[in-house]
């Protein structure tokens, strides 16, 4: 925590700024900083120079990090937790993935044990 602290006194993108104060925020169990910070996060993605459209409109760390806190957070906690409202936020999506509990994909290319990968 004290190197998030320190890490977030410089000047950094307002992505990564955003990612790091989301990841503190869920530690410290602080929903309403974590709500804010996952908004930021959305804003910052637009903001980033050469990067595909498709990022710019599925703000997918945005989801990933959504997914990551449903994951490690209790439920009453996760509950508080506010979508954010901003057009790379796919709120039917994240609901759908409530809905289905978060299903994972299966691996589509396993790694066999014998190799390094």
């Amino acid at each position: 925590m004290k190197s998030a602290a320190k890490w977030l006194t410089a000047k950094r993108t307002i992505l990564d700024k955003g990612i790091i104060e989301f990841l503190v925020a869920v530690a410290e169990k602080d929903m309403i900083k974590a709500s804010a910070s996952l908004k930021q996060v959305c804003e910052g993605t637009r903001k980033e120079g050469d990067v595909a459209k498709m990022r710019k409109i599925f703000c997918r760390y945005a989801h990933g990090l959504y997914n990551f806190a449903y994951s490690v957070l209790p439920r009453e906690c996760f509950d508080r937790l506010e979508q954010p409202d901003d057009k790379g936020f796919l709120n039917d999506f994240a609901q759908w993935n409530i809905d289905n509990g978060f299903p994972q994909g299966k691996l589509y290319f396993p790694c066999p044990k014998s190799t390094v990968c």
